[in-house]
């Protein structure tokens, strides 16, 4: 009841105030209409002035004025007293002071005769010119539509806070406007085309040198906002004459399924029947490749207590590349090291590893042996273990040797793509081999040479859950300093946390950072929803708000307005818990940041995600197996 009560004498007193608000603009028009008036009749009141009541020549008093034009108590007596300045023009004329009573009173008829005699019908005219007047002048109380309207207007603003500094959400038909403008300055000074789209709105191509992160939990929308940027990727590629390639690894074959290009692109996992063939040491160009290679493949994991045992393990495998290459290289035909090689080589008991390792190398590089010069401790136990651990996916391309090189690959000019596919069931077995070539390959990147316009080179890696890698310094390196090279790196994630696993959360803070376009959609994650809610940033705002007493007492009924100063998260955590499908906040640094929905486009199924290789005794593989199949077979890939 009490509810009901409280209800009531609101709406009262809502209708009190705004019934105030009505009568102040009335109050106020009707004001100005009088004011008109008044401005209007003057010119005709100033020449009633100029004329001269004869015979002496006096003016017509303004009380004379007003009584007799507005008619004062012409209505209510049947005389009236004759103005004192007309009293000589009645005594000097026999007709008119035949009219004039006794005391000077005359019939308020002849007096307005007289009137309209002498000031030309002016007294007589003057009810319709004002009236006339009033009319015209009615449109003033249209001020009470534009009062209202204005104070329901400021009624808004005192609701709203007042933003000051910081970092402020766009709408979309704002940020749509900002990229616009980067896009047509960049257009101008480059002459680019073919810009991403998100939505309605394009990107700058110098977004995609600033690298993209998209995270989002599963069934969010980001992997089909992935395929749409990798589908716009290729259409570029076909449609542009520039020198642009994607690195993209697929974890199901899902990226492949929809834009694989046969006889074009390449794919690379063993445990495919067309993956290309390739052999480790095709890699292996310089002396200094084999420092670069081992260190690339015995990065130590961030959980590891003792990094000994894994630099330990590298000098080992470096000693045992550089002996296995010089060997093959006594001949005078091309130097042949197959994978094979290799895993037979480090399968070897550590005895027998020790022995050919101190009697075929130089002595400079008999430095590493130091680690296993007694075969029977538990110390070079434990090296080899870690090293046939890190190399354990030799045995699964035993027999795939080719003449692909990933460091080739991404030194030409050509405009191909090539697919690293980790079927998730069998992600663990690959990890470090698919690890190892995109670090290679991003280390390649680096040694390029520096581009001089965007348009000059284009090398887009594109990793769909980046936490299915393992650690790669490279990375970091590939995030600061790629833009010059043509660089651009395209993660998606579900969250931070496996970033946090990998590589710690110092770096994690490090890793986010350097990405300067941000697709963030619903996170089931808390942690990473209050890191990114802290990376977002905070805005300085005037906070606004007001409290409202209501008493059923007519002077009680008070309103009373507050403004407070307040810092405040731009975004909170619960925020992106709460996304809905298919939504995400949208940031570019240096343009801002909105809310946004990504359009559902879907790429249709074209190719086979994945055709598992059959399974033979490696002593009886194919000739076509060894040379990694024939990618002339486009049915290979068809479904």
């Amino acid at each position: 009841m009490s509810k009901n009560l409280m209800a009531h004498e609101s709406a009262i007193a809502s209708l009190k105030m705004f019934s105030q608000m009505v009568l102040i603009s009335f109050l106020f028009s009707a004001l100005i209409q009088i004011t008109l008036i008044i401005i209007l009749i003057a010119p005709g009141f100033n020449e009633l002035k100029g004329v001269k009541i004869p015979p002496n020549g006096q003016s017509i008093s303004t009380r004379t004025t007003f009584k007799f034009l507005i008619g004062i108590g012409s209505c209510i007596s049947d005389t009236t007293l004759i103005p004192d300045e007309f009293v000589p023009l009645f005594a000097s004329n026999k007709k008119l002071s035949g009219f004039v009573r006794k005391g000077n009173q005359i019939d308020p008829k002849i007096f307005k005769k007289v009137l309209n005699s002498l000031y030309g019908g002016y007294f007589e005219k003057f009810p319709d010119k004002l009236w006339k007047v009033f009319k015209s002048s009615s449109y003033v109380y249209s001020f009470i539509i534009l009062y209202i309207t204005y104070f329901l207007f400021r009624s808004q603003g005192l609701k709203s806070d007042q933003f000051l500094r910081g970092t402020r959400i766009l709408t979309g038909k704002e940020m749509e406007k900002r990229l616009r403008e980067c896009c047509f300055a960049e257009s101008v000074t480059e002459g680019w085309g073919m810009n991403l789209k998100v939505g309605e709105m394009f990107l700058p191509r110098e977004a995609e040198q600033k690298h993209t992160l998209i995270l989002g939990s599963t069934g969010t929308g980001k992997t089909v906002f992935f395929n749409q940027i990798i589908g716009q990727t290729i259409k570029r590629q076909e449609k542009i004459s520039v020198n642009e390639k994607s690195i993209i690894y697929d974890i199901k074959g899902e990226l492949l399924s929809k834009h694989f290009r046969p006889g074009s692109d390449i794919i690379f996992y063993p445990f495919d029947r067309r993956s290309t063939g390739w052999s480790f040491m095709n890699e292996i160009r310089t002396y200094a490749d084999f420092d670069v290679m081992s260190t690339s493949l015995f990065e130590p994991p961030r959980d590891s207590k003792d990094s000994y045992w894994y630099n330990a393990a590298r000098d080992i495998f470096r000693s045992g590349l550089y002996y296995l290459y010089s060997e093959a290289s006594e001949g005078d035909g091309e130097v042949k090291v197959k994978n094979r090689d290799i895993w037979d080589f480090f399968t070897l008991p550590i005895s027998e590893i020790s022995e050919i390792l101190n009697s075929g190398l130089p002595p400079r590089e008999k430095g590493a042996l130091k680690h296993i010069e007694n075969p029977e401790s538990p110390q070079a136990s434990s090296v080899l273990s870690v090293l046939q651990e890190r190399i354990s996916f030799f045995k699964y391309i035993y027999d795939t040797d080719g003449d692909f090189s990933f460091r080739k690959f991404i030194s030409d000019g050509s405009n191909r793509n090539l697919y690293l596919l980790n079927i998730k069931q069998n992600d663990h077995v690959f990890r470090p081999l698919m690890t190892f070539v995109i670090d290679i390959m991003i280390r390649e990147s680096l040694s390029l040479p520096d581009i001089k316009l965007p348009a000059d080179r284009r090398i887009n890696f594109f990793i769909d859950e980046f936490g299915t890698l393992g650690k790669m310094s490279s990375v970091f390196d590939f995030l600061t300093m790629a833009r010059a090279k043509g660089g651009a790196l395209y993660v998606v994630n579900q969250d931070l946390g496996s970033i946090t696993d990998i590589y710690g959360k110092e770096k994690k803070e490090t890793f986010f950072n350097n990405f300067n376009t941000n697709f963030v959609f619903l996170l089931n994650d808390p942690t990473t929803a209050e890191f990114i809610s802290r990376a977002f940033g905070d805005q300085e705002l005037i906070q606004k708000s007001g409290d409202r007493q209501i008493s059923p007492n007519s002077l009680g009924d008070t309103y009373t307005h507050r403004e407070q100063y307040k810092i405040n998260k731009v975004v909170l955590p619960s925020q992106f818990i709460e996304l809905e499908p298919f939504s995400c906040y949208f940031k570019y640094s240096g343009v801002g940041f909105s809310k946004i929905r990504i359009e559902k486009y879907f790429f249709d199924i074209k190719y086979i995600p994945y055709q598992e290789k059959e399974f033979r005794i490696p002593d009886k593989v194919s000739k076509d197996e060894e040379s990694g199949g024939d990618d002339s077979d486009h049915s290979i890939y068809k479904l």
